[in-house]
């Protein structure tokens, strides 16, 4: 109260304020509100990115889901289950079956051998198969051979008492096993390759995987119990049957697709050219050689394809 009058000196160091406190108050506080923004950005990232992996897995379901339902693909992954089938049934059941008809253990292991030396060679020349013959044409291939091969297994019996061989008789059929096997994952992979979506592709492997897992377990479970009650001539001849059917099936799809392909809008045709037959166009698709298309009229329009008959009558060929 200076209303006295009265006169008092402050001393400079009375004087002094002090605000480290609240200075510190303060970065604390700051130090906190950064904090909890860092931790706010980190699960609205967090939040998105989950329903980013929602939705991309979402996709990758339904692309999984269109390319492996299409009729053709469908078929197609029957048909690895049935080979899948075939492989567990030759594998688990086919020394029982030779032990079952005198077999011994040099032939066993011989014709184990002779499996090994067709899967070399047919790896070896995997590039120069696939070249030569298109994927369904290799399905269809792979199905006769296991056909052939099972009723081979069938008829064994029959063959070891009408040659002197006996039970030796086994080794030329054990080379189909580089067909039937090795031929198989080649061409598996390259069908999953070939209807698989670019960010998909796992997933579809994925399937193809499980089909040869499936075809593993149901070949080997219910291949004992016909192994059982048929026996191996029973267990063969009827696995053989069904991949013979199957091949068949592949037969008459592949000629479908190749006449289809021969009718495809805007293809020039000969208007007096009879129609095709079923045998023709199966002996075409199989043992013709291949025959380039070539492309001509680049006016105006573009590039066309012309189709070999054309070519021919133009005198090209």
């Amino acid at each position: 109260n200076l209303s006295d009058g009265a006169t008092f000196a402050v001393s400079a160091s009375t004087a002094t304020i002090d605000v480290n406190d609240e200075h510190d108050s303060t970065e604390v506080f700051r130090g906190r509100s950064v904090e909890e923004n860092v931790v706010r950005g980190h699960s609205r990232t967090s939040l998105k990115k989950k329903e980013r992996d929602k939705q991309e897995s979402r996709s990758v379901a339904s692309q999984t889901w269109r390319a492996v339902s299409r009729p053709k693909s469908a078929a197609t992954f029957l048909a690895f289950l049935v080979m899948s089938a075939s492989m567990a049934v030759t594998d688990t059941y086919l020394f029982l079956w030779m032990e079952q008809l005198g077999a011994s253990r040099l032939c066993m292991g011989v014709a184990l051998g002779f499996t090994c030396l067709s899967e070399v060679v047919v790896f070896k020349k995997e590039a120069a198969i696939k070249n030569a013959i298109s994927t369904e044409q290799s399905i269809a291939l792979i199905l006769f051979c296991y056909a052939a091969r099972q009723w081979f297994y069938a008829a064994m019996p029959f063959l070891t008492h009408a040659t002197p061989l006996g039970a030796w008789i086994i080794l030329p059929a054990q080379l189909l096993h580089g067909i039937t096997f090795g031929l198989f994952w080649s061409v598996g992979t390259a069908f999953v390759r070939q209807i698989a979506p670019e960010n998909a592709l796992s997933a579809v492997m994925g399937v193809f995987g499980g089909a040869n897992a499936g075809g593993s377990f149901l070949g080997s479970a219910l291949g004992g119990v016909v192994f059982r009650k048929r026996g191996g001539d029973g267990l063969f001849a009827g696995i053989g049957s069904m991949n013979f059917l199957l091949g068949c099936l592949a037969c008459v799809a592949l000629v479908r697709k190749t006449t289809n392909a021969k009718n495809t809008p805007g293809e020039v045709r000969n208007a007096t050219q009879t129609p095709r037959s079923f045998f023709a166009t199966f002996r075409e698709t199989f043992f013709s050689p291949k025959k380039t298309f070539f492309l001509a009229n680049r006016r105006r329009a573009g590039w066309r394809p012309v189709a070999a008959d054309e070519v021919e009558m133009r005198g090209e060929i």
